[in-house]
């Protein structure tokens, strides 16, 4: 499962791996180049569900309880704000909450589905209440 907005409650033992985008990096011409986000998010799931396997765990219990859940975090940092300036629209305005609204959304559906075709070439189930998408989730 991938969280985009704000920190999320984990359960007893659980931890959730965390990355971040530099959305700086993706601004070509004065607009986000959505080809090259969606590869880099894409990467980014896999690379955040690898570190769950290849992680070495302090105690036993968040090891098992970590793989079961598998939490994930992926959004941006500070790099929004760079983003904006190099597509000259300033922070404070209508349409830099727009283009907020428009990369997280955009994030968060890629994100998704990716957790979605890992769990169909890995292994995983439907989280509970995630009709929409299969999830990389070894829980039930």
């Amino acid at each position: 499962m991938v969280h985009n907005c704000g920190e999320q409650p984990l359960l007893d033992y659980e931890s959730c791996n965390l990355g971040s985008i530099n959305l700086s990096k993706f601004v070509v011409d004065g607009k986000i180049d959505f080809d090259a986000l969606e590869k880099t998010v894409r990467l980014a799931v896999r690379f955040l569900d690898d570190v769950i396997d290849a992680n070495r765990y302090p105690v036993k219990e968040i090891e098992e309880v970590t793989r079961k859940t598998r939490r994930i975090g992926l959004g941006v940092m500070g790099g929004f704000a760079d983003a904006l300036a190099l597509m000259d629209i300033p922070y404070d305005s209508n349409e830099a909450l727009s283009v907020a609204e428009q990369v997280m959304s955009f994030i968060q559906e890629t994100s998704h589905s990716e957790s979605e075709r890992l769990a169909e070439e890995r292994g995983g189930h439907s989280r509970p209440g995630k009709a929409r998408y299969g999830t990389r989730w070894a829980g039930r």
